[in-house]
């Protein structure tokens, strides 16, 4: 019960803390293989898109307008499932500020 009550503060505490796009570009981040610190990174979103909002906590229409603020911010492309990561520091910084690229480098 305790780890369910840390999960969910965890969680309440992401959602307020980052803005919608800031929080599709972390679920991004965590979708990007370990150590792509590099340009071009192709995967497959691995639910439907209303799935991620909803578990982002937004609607599917807050989580459209906030990926094509994503879009045009981090120069990531999204094609269906399919995305691009263009710049997985750049993306890294948008997310997390100035220091997001140290932190992907030391998390990935």
């Amino acid at each position: 019960m305790s780890r369910q009550h840390r999960h969910h503060v965890s969680a309440l505490a992401f959602n307020t803390m980052l803005s919608a796009p800031q929080r599709i570009g972390c679920f991004l981040l965590q979708l990007c293989p370990p150590g792509s610190n590099q340009k071009n990174i192709t995967f497959t979103l691995p639910y439907d898109k209303t799935l991620i909002a909803d578990t982002l906590g937004m609607k599917g229409a807050t989580f459209s307008r906030a990926l094509n603020l994503l879009r045009q911010k981090t120069k990531i492309h999204v094609d269906g499932s399919c995305v691009i990561v263009e710049s997985v520091p750049l993306l890294a910084r948008y997310v997390y500020g100035p220091m997001g690229t140290e932190y992907i480098s030391a998390d990935m």
